[in-house]
């Protein structure tokens, strides 16, 4: 693994020589490590939510009413149909809606006969499309939140050796990370990673904290405890 100047051992005081390790040793570490876990706090949470105007909403009420209409045969006395119309106005109040049209049914009572000239009544339903009376316009509004960040802990453990890389990084749903920073052992790092150094067993407190570009933030603690990782292998021979 590509050593990096920041480093901690189990046996190191927070007056030990530190220094970060270079981007450009964590982007060729896939090659030389072992990525462990990347530990995840909630987050997410939503923060200062308020009702916001969106648009506006016209809202239609009032007495509504259209002409309706059935189509029905009659027969003269020489027994040839005739077409009739009935026609009748529909009217009625319409609470307060979001639609401009409405459809108003009613029963309509039609006098009619057969081809023998025989008298009969039927009731059959009418209906027609009204236009609403427009009311007034109400504002629409929506909920909107400003979301904590989510912190994480990523770590990475070298191969063949307890050598364990440590960094604080994180996600904004709604922005973008502006700060991360990392505490080992309570001792607050100069940077947002380090490397650990020490035997088989020995433990480390790790804690990360984000900030967004709101000013929120969200931390996260871990312990990681250091292991020998075994080599990579090429073949039957460590690479």
């Amino acid at each position: 693994m590509k050593k990096g100047k920041d480093k901690m051992t189990s046996s190191t005081t927070s007056n030990n020589k530190k220094s970060i390790l270079s981007k450009s040793a964590l982007l060729g570490i896939s090659a030389q490590c072992l990525l462990l876990t990347t530990a995840a706090n909630a987050g997410n949470n939503p923060v200062n939510c308020k009702n916001v105007q969106v648009s506006e909403t016209k809202i239609y009420a009032g007495q509504a009413s259209c002409p309706a209409y059935h189509h029905y045969t009659r027969y003269d006395q020489n027994r040839k149909s005739q077409r009739h119309t009935y026609s009748e106005v529909l009217s009625q109040y319409v609470p307060e809606t979001t639609r401009q049209w409405t459809t108003l049914s009613g029963m309509a009572t039609i006098n009619s006969n057969t081809w023998m000239l025989r008298e009969y009544t039927y009731r059959t339903g009418i209906s027609c499309n009204a236009e609403v009376p427009y009311s007034h316009t109400e504002p629409t509004m929506e909920l909107q939140c400003e979301y904590t960040p989510v912190a994480g802990v990523r770590v990475i453990r070298d191969e063949g050796t307890t050598e364990t890389y440590v960094k604080a990084h994180g996600v904004d749903s709604d922005g973008h990370i502006v700060k991360a920073e990392l505490w080992v052992n309570g001792v607050k790092q100069s940077g947002d990673s380090l490397s650990l150094y020490g035997n088989s067993g020995d433990s480390f407190q790790v804690r990360g904290r984000v900030t967004d570009n709101d000013g929120h933030t969200d931390e996260i603690s871990k312990t990681v405890t250091l292991i020998k990782s075994p080599p990579r292998m090429c073949g039957n021979e460590p690479c």
